[in-house]
């Protein structure tokens, strides 16, 4: 009996310590954002009930060599790239993919030829930034099916990185205010209706130029240097595939776009044409179409950005019409899906517009309501974007847009209208300053003393007031000479105050 009890003792110790380790990776370590950290996810999750789109995955190559316009108008549906790194295991792309597909979508991997020859799953750098400081890649962990969670938690995930994400943790108001911060960034992105609105890249130059090494290591040395053999990873990634053609999506394989640099040829290698069969055998035997040919999708060094996976934009585009003509060949049907780019946009932007409403919601909902008479500024104000620390006499705004925002006290609403008066000071001399209040523009003022009336009727349900500060210009005390402070600031918040009309 005590032997029985001893070994049902220690089979509950076990499971418990199995369970509670999961917990702590899941809730602690690999913590999930309200939104996404990069904007290429938030694109895919914003398409998630989204029917008969086209999606690019792969590394970085998708966001160098593809047109996105040039793609829509052949499959005339909305395309977007979703990619990000060659070192980022496709196994883990593919349970992220499942999770925000839908019938009829069309999935195009363009993969990096690394990924038909990995001898492991994960690279040092996923692991490391799956649980870093900013939670960067939160979504590939949280986006994966439970049991392999468990799977990656008990067989890939190292416990120094768990142990090291848990020192990672951040306040979780930082990370909204990260989120808030993003948001605005992604708007911008969107409403400028280029290619880095759908996740690709517009540019025809390098800032930095082309990399060194890229240079000086050839390239065919650098991919094709040793024999190459499929892995079986990659043999279990199609395997794997099959779950998205369940779903009903389409899903085509193509080549990399691949650039040479100034004194590398990448594809000189002898192995490197029976390679590419062998993998178009593997990739159609599995019962997916390869489209094209890897010659197709390769340019001169004319056309390297900083990398030999990196092209400009104007040879993105004439891969993309390559691309398209190798669909057509192929037989490749177009979707037809009905949403033009704009449309999406369209979409994309409500959806930003509601994920910054919830996101600044938590934010100041746990806030000191406000009631008449003057506002405590480090308590009772969230400085949602745009503001240096908080300082003795207030807080300077950064940027030549700052936004904060306060909760109401409810009795405040049975007025028509209440007065919110804004007092401060400027650096460099007074500047009109644009003032928005819940959407409304209230014109350009001097807000060293300024009070403003505003109708209690522009106030939502959550009693929650947004002001949003827009700056012409803004200038940092070191670039004048005054001080060593590299703060690019204009106006410094010093007190508010809230009336009733009477």
């Amino acid at each position: 009996m005590h032997a029985k009890n001893a070994l049902a003792l220690t089979l509950f110790s076990f499971v418990s310590l199995f369970i509670f380790y999961i917990l702590v990776v899941d809730q602690l370590v690999i913590r999930e954002r309200e939104i996404p950290y990069p904007y290429r996810q938030f694109l895919l999750e914003t398409t998630a009930n989204i029917k008969g789109k086209v999606i690019i995955d792969s590394g970085s190559n998708s966001i160098y060599s593809i047109d996105p316009f040039e793609l829509s108008k052949y499959f005339n549906a909305p395309v977007i790239t979703v990619a990000d790194n060659a070192g980022y295991p496709l196994r883990h792309k593919i349970f992220r993919l499942e999770k925000f597909i839908q019938q009829g979508d069309v999935i195009i991997l363009p993969l990096e030829w690394v990924y038909y020859i990995e001898k492991k799953y994960f690279f040092s750098n996923y692991l490391i930034d799956l649980a870093g400081k900013d939670l960067r890649l939160e979504y590939y962990f949280n986006d994966l099916p439970l049991l392999e969670k468990i799977r990656f938690i008990f067989t890939q995930y190292p416990l120094k990185q768990a142990i090291k994400g848990i020192s990672f943790s951040d306040d979780k108001n930082n990370l909204l205010l990260g989120d808030f911060h993003r948001l605005s960034i992604f708007e911008r992105l969107a409403k400028s209706i280029s290619r880095e609105s759908f996740g690709n890249s517009s540019l025809n130059k390098s800032p930095k130029g082309v990399s060194e090494i890229f240079n000086k290591v050839r390239c065919h040395q650098r991919y094709f240097n040793n024999k190459v053999i499929m892995s079986n990873i990659f043999k279990a990634n199609l395997i794997l595939l099959k779950n998205l053609t369940k779903k009903g999506a389409h899903v085509y394989f193509a080549w990399p776009g691949m650039a040479d640099s100034k004194n590398s040829r990448c594809y000189q290698a002898d192995n490197v044409g029976k390679y590419a069969s062998e993998i178009k055998n593997v990739v159609e035997s599995a019962g997916f179409p390869f489209i094209g040919d890897f010659q197709q999708s390769h340019f001169t060094d004319d056309c390297i950005l900083d990398s030999h996976y990196h092209l400009s934009a104007d040879c993105a585009t004439i891969r993309t019409q390559r691309l398209i003509k190798e669909l057509q060949a192929a037989h490749i049907p177009k979707v037809n899906s009905g949403i033009t780019q704009n449309d999406f946009l369209t979409l994309l932007i409500e959806q930003i517009n509601r994920a910054r409403g919830d996101v600044q919601s938590k934010i100041v909902s746990p806030l000191p309501i406000v009631d008449t008479g003057k506002v405590n500024i480090p308590r009772q104000i969230a400085f949602l974007d745009g503001w240096s620390s908080q300082e003795k006499f207030g807080r300077w705004s950064l940027g030549k847009e700052s936004i904060f925002s306060f909760k109401i006290d409810s009795k405040l609403l049975k007025k028509n209208t209440i007065n919110l008066k804004l007092q401060g000071h400027y650096f460099n001399g007074d500047e009109k300053t644009q003032v928005t209040i819940n959407n409304i523009s209230f014109g350009n003022h001097i807000l060293t003393d300024k009070t403003f009336s505003f109708s209690t009727r522009l106030i939502e349900k959550n009693e929650i007031i947004t002001i949003r500060l827009d700056h012409d210009s803004v200038i940092s005390p070191a670039k004048l000479g005054v001080s060593m402070d590299s703060r690019k600031i204009k106006y410094a918040l010093t007190g508010l105050t809230i009336s009733q009309v009477k």
